[in-house]
């Protein structure tokens, strides 16, 4: 089942992200001033900015997500900030923050240029990220594939197949937030 929804992933997916360290108290910052600060990120943001990539080639900068995650995993607030790609080539970023609590994000889809201009939010009290190994048909024969993806929902998974399978069907309380798989030899 995950073999599945991968490769659809990948496909639509490009992210690029920034941690800003905050400290353990939360900061509630105006919604109005959270959308100006994602409207006013770069419509075509360089790898050399210092962003977390997800990429059909595997991840850059993959620290930063693991620093927030770190934060995270010890009750620290934390925000990062996600640019995520269309398959157009359109970039759709997402500020995710860490209170403590809870997590909160807000998603401006304002570039994709197919897409109705909108923001979107999302809470939740977990942040499920997964890794697992897989083996996968390449042109040159089966490998093993290392798959890593993350998502936000109220529910702690237990496993990504449960998560996945949440996803597909589309179950409101759960938001992908990125996914990559990788040869892994």
């Amino acid at each position: 089942m995950i073999k599945r929804i991968i490769p659809v992933v990948l496909v639509s997916l490009l992210i690029l992200c920034s941690c800003h360290k905050t400290d353990n108290q939360q900061t509630l910052i105006p919604k109005n001033e959270i959308e100006e600060y994602l409207l006013a990120l770069p419509d075509k943001p360089s790898e050399n900015d210092r962003y977390f990539l997800v990429t059909n080639g595997g991840l850059a900068n993959e620290e930063l997500w693991h620093e927030f995650l770190d934060h995270c995993y010890q009750g620290k607030a934390a925000e990062i900030t996600f640019g995520q790609y269309t398959i157009e080539g359109d970039v759709i970023y997402t500020l995710l923050s860490y209170d403590g609590d809870r997590y909160h994000a807000i998603t401006d889809n304002s570039r994709d240029r197919f897409g109705k201009p909108q923001f979107f939010e999302y809470d939740g009290e977990q942040l499920n990220y997964f890794e697992w190994t897989t083996m996968e048909e390449y042109s040159d024969g089966i490998h093993p594939a290392l798959n890593r993806m993350a998502c936000l929902s109220d529910e702690k998974y237990t496993d990504a197949d449960e998560m996945v399978s949440d996803i597909r069907e589309g179950k409101t309380d759960v938001v992908l937030l990125w996914a990559d798989q990788k040869r892994n030899d």
